[in-house]
């Protein structure tokens, strides 16, 4: 009985939840400036507002770090230390990329200098809107929260204008926060392989003493730096599953487009 009527009062807040979120036009579109890079910061809402405010900050000031210069790794692992499968033949390897700050001594320097420029509470949570650097007035209408998949939301496609790469990136957590990176960094990592398929610019360059010699080597990593990142359009699903809440987390971004040094 106790369990029927917690699993009850679970979907009654679910239904409460989704009932009237009234949720700011910029969550989902992101204010568009040439001057200022804006990201969203979230954090869990404690009693203390200086304490999530700070979380949430110091989310953005990741974010933000970013933005102006990322680094993705592609590693390969070789499967099989005894093959002797040419090198060209990808199937032999074990593949993982990341996505690293590529400077990270700027965090400081951007903590100090991004402004709040609005915020709401949400489901528990506090997610903030940071400008860097400076701050200006923004858009304040508002829409009511769709927890549905956005209509920009394009899984593999890869769009190029000008000198911008544009990405759609998309995650699927528990933890909110770790969706919300994941996001950011699946647009990032379909960059970088778009990049690396139309250039086939390997960091290995796959000319060396051992490019026939497969034996030697049983390793190898690319690298893809992308710089000047903008985040575009954010949308947040909320899906409960197994007695569980899964945050979906889809969001586009752009980059410059440039040559890997």
């Amino acid at each position: 009985m106790y369990k029927k009527f917690i699993v009850t009062l679970f979907l009654l807040s679910i239904f409460l939840l989704f009932s009237e979120p009234i949720i700011p036009v910029w969550f989902y579109i992101l204010p568009n400036n040439t001057d200022q890079k804006f990201v969203i910061g979230i954090s869990p809402i404690n009693t203390v507002f200086s304490d999530y405010e700070y979380t949430a900050r110091t989310m953005a000031t990741v974010f933000f770090a970013r933005m102006i210069e990322s680094i993705v790794y592609r590693q390969l692992y070789k499967k099989d230390q005894e093959s002797s499968i040419p090198i060209l033949n990808e199937s032999i390897f074990e593949e993982n990329r990341i996505v690293v700050t590529a400077n990270p001594d700027t965090m400081q320097h951007i903590l100090r200098n991004i402004s709040l420029v609005d915020s709401f509470k949400f489901n528990n949570y506090f997610y903030g809107l940071y400008s860097y650097p400076g701050k200006i007035k923004i858009d304040a209408s508002t829409l009511k929260f769709d927890n549905n998949p956005p209509s920009w939301f394009k899984k593999n496609e890869i769009l190029e204008y000008q000198n911008k790469i544009v990405s759609c990136g998309l995650s699927r957590s528990i933890n909110l926060i770790k969706a919300w990176f994941g996001a950011f960094d699946d647009a990032l990592i379909k960059i970088s392989e778009f990049i690396e398929v139309n250039s086939l610019n390997y960091a290995d360059e796959r000319v060396n003493e051992n490019f026939f010699n497969i034996e030697q080597l049983n390793f190898l990593w690319t690298r893809q730096k992308l710089r000047n990142i903008k985040l575009l359009n954010a949308n947040l699903n909320i899906k409960e599953e197994d007695d569980k809440i899964y945050y979906l987390v889809y969001m586009k971004i752009e980059c410059d487009k440039i040559i890997k040094e």
